[in-house]
């Protein structure tokens, strides 16, 4: 008896869009920057981490953990820059870092 057996990857769906703003102002909603809707790891392409950068390129925010929270303490107001790196996909986008 023989048996042949192929499995496929089918790779994530791409998000539609990541979010682009959050207010940590203490009001209890959008208090930090996190990216809910992560496509799913697969085989070939699994999470690695997440990087953001401030508009001169220079990294403040670095994790490992999916469920990842940037609560931009220490920043101003502004726009910074993500990275979100799998092993063969990386998203990237604006966020703004809104402050009253």
């Amino acid at each position: 008896v023989s048996l042949k057996l192929i499995i496929t990857d089918e790779p994530a769906p791409a998000p539609e869009d990541f979010p682009n703003a959050f207010t940590p102002n203490g009001d209890g909603l959008s208090e930090g920057y996190r990216v809910s809707q992560l496509p799913e790891d697969t085989c070939e392409d699994r999470f690695e981490y997440v990087e953001i950068v401030n508009r001169w390129g220079d990294k403040i925010f670095r994790s490992e953990e999916r469920d990842f929270v940037w609560n931009g303490d220490g920043f101003t107001a502004g726009v910074y820059y993500y990275y979100i790196h799998f092993t063969k996909t990386t998203y990237k986008g604006s966020v703004h870092l809104v402050k009253q």
